[in-house]
């Protein structure tokens, strides 16, 4: 605990990745049905998946597929992405304590932005909707026509730390996924892994985070005593 009171402590921003440790974006409108309306979009256009695009439930996983195997449907394909994503924000849960995290760093001195893979409309539909829109410094989210450019690419965080005026060494990231991790660690940034689940806790330990919380609400505490 100590370690970790010392590691938010040292940093001068607060990298939160958006779907997972700010909100269910698919709460109401889940991923699985978002990527059965993309796939079928890409069939429709004659287009022959493979076994992983076939399956997947990730839109993002479908994104990457379809950049790489129909470049030439990125465009459509994203707009139909974008949109869903919209609406998912319409109706997405917040993670608990989340909002706790944002008001306490703020209060700690600490700046605050979204780094996401999501679509920047999204997010600042749900920021919105929730009231936190003037509480985030900078948003930086996927590029349109350039989804290599997402996590685990560290781009966005650098990003985020230019935007910020800070090194992007003085920012802890927290995320959820192995991409988030790796992202920071290629950044240079620190890393905080936040896991619903002791399986997710073991992956984002291995993929370099420094540590690993339970909920949020573990890290509002921190926040508290640093």
């Amino acid at each position: 605990m100590s370690d970790l009171i010392g590691l938010v402590a040292s940093v001068d921003a607060i990298l939160l990745d958006f779907d997972g440790p700010v909100c269910h974006l698919f709460a109401g409108y889940s991923a699985s049905i978002i990527a059965e309306e993309l796939r079928a979009y890409l069939v429709g256009e004659g287009s022959a998946l493979d076994e992983r695009a076939k399956s997947t439930s990730d839109p993002l996983a479908l994104l990457q597929w379809t950049s790489r195997h129909r470049p030439e449907l990125l465009g459509p394909f994203e707009q139909l992405e974008d949109a869903a994503e919209y609406a998912a924000a319409e109706t997405a849960k917040p993670t608990e304590h989340a909002a706790d995290v944002i008001d306490l760093a703020i209060e700690a001195g600490r700046r605050v932005a979204i780094v996401s893979n999501n679509s920047r409309a999204a997010i600042e539909r749900y920021l919105e909707l929730q009231g936190l829109s003037s509480k985030v410094t900078t948003i930086v989210s996927r590029i349109t026509g350039h989804p290599e450019l997402m996590k685990p690419n560290p781009r966005p965080l650098i990003e985020a730390a230019e935007n910020l005026g800070t090194p992007v060494e003085a920012c802890v990231l927290v995320g959820d996924s192995v991409s988030d991790i790796t992202a920071a660690g290629n950044a240079g940034a620190r890393s905080i892994g936040y896991a619903k689940n002791p399986s997710r806790a073991d992956e984002l330990s291995a993929a370099g985070a420094e540590f690993v919380v339970s909920s949020m609400g573990e890290l509002a505490v921190i926040l508290r005593r640093s």
